[in-house]
């Protein structure tokens, strides 16, 4: 699992704004490539490694700037970078060097909190509250609630993480189920627990005369699937009865892909090394050890 982790930290410290193994990039490739060796070196014969195309097109950003400029409190050389700012998926772009704009609070972004506001050429601070399930989460129905233009047309929204710890989540705005492109509606980016609560409180001290105004710069665009060659790694174990167990796991991951989904890859490794070690008579039936890309990407 730690040499996965690496692998992804490579790709930060290669500058990668979404870092990560993600799918199609050189960093899915070489963590296939390592598992591949790791597979024949426990002895196993029949181990393959297909390379093919990631089967959809993938948001790759290019910049997310987040930067306080003015609020209650601060000089007028003070200024603050949220360094972790991230836009995780396909969003609207904000003019060449980012616009500037006042920020306001909408909490959850409910009807009830959106009632009588205007946000009209302001930024929106929004929190994102998740839910059970991992791709669930209040922000999917927030922000389309707050860009639709019944309460004015917002200039870009921020989503703040419930995740405690976290700095950086790479969560959706798209309706659950597929629908990323609602995140073209106006420009996004998100910021973690920390720097969202820190945020609130300048925007607690703000008045009409002294308010919070942000920078935002969101680029980026769609790289073609073609441009973004993934694969699959995996092993073939004969069993007695002729029939196959599949077991998969999928190697690619945002950030560091540890729990999604480099300890489901040790884990797989393990097996495949467990029971490489049996004679055939005591494998019931095969198992084909997957290890697949190309997972996180709408729709599959």
């Amino acid at each position: 699992a730690k040499v996965l982790v690496d692998i992804a930290l490579e790709s930060k410290s290669d500058g990668e704004i979404l870092w990560g193994r993600l799918q199609g990039s050189p960093y899915e490739r070489k963590a296939h490539r390592w598992i591949f060796d790791q597979l024949k070196s426990m002895g196993l014969t029949q181990v393959h490694h297909d390379s093919f195309p990631s089967g959809f097109p993938q948001w790759r950003p290019t910049v997310c700037d987040l930067t306080v400029v003015a609020a209650p409190g601060f000089g007028n050389q003070k200024r603050y970078e949220f360094k972790d700012a991230i836009t995780g998926f396909v969003s609207a772009t904000t003019p060449k060097g980012g616009l500037r704009a006042p920020v306001v609070y909408v909490g959850d972004g409910t009807a009830a909190e959106l009632q009588g506001r205007d946000l009209n050429g302001k930024i929106v601070l929004l929190r994102g509250r998740t839910q059970r399930g991992a791709l669930t989460h209040t922000a999917r129905t927030a922000y389309s609630r707050v860009v639709a233009g019944r309460y004015g047309t917002p200039v870009g929204v921020i989503v703040w993480w419930d995740v405690p710890g976290a700095r950086q989540v790479a969560g959706r705005v798209g309706a659950p189920g597929g629908g990323d492109s609602i995140g073209e509606a106006v420009p996004w980016t998100s910021i973690g627990n920390a720097a969202g609560l820190y945020l609130r409180k300048l925007l607690d001290r703000a008045t009409a005369d002294n308010p919070v105004i942000a920078e935002l710069d969101v680029q980026g665009h769609m790289e073609s699937g073609d441009a973004r060659i993934s694969g699959n790694a995996y092993a073939i174990l004969p069993g007695k009865s002729g029939d196959y167990i599949v077991i998969p796991s999928h190697v690619d991951g945002y950030f560091y892909g540890l729990h999604d989904n480099g300890s489901s890859v040790a884990l797989n490794l393990a097996l495949a090394a467990h029971y490489a070690r049996l004679p055939l008579e005591e494998r019931a039936h095969g198992l084909i050890f997957l290890f697949q890309g190309d997972h996180e990407v709408p729709g599959v």
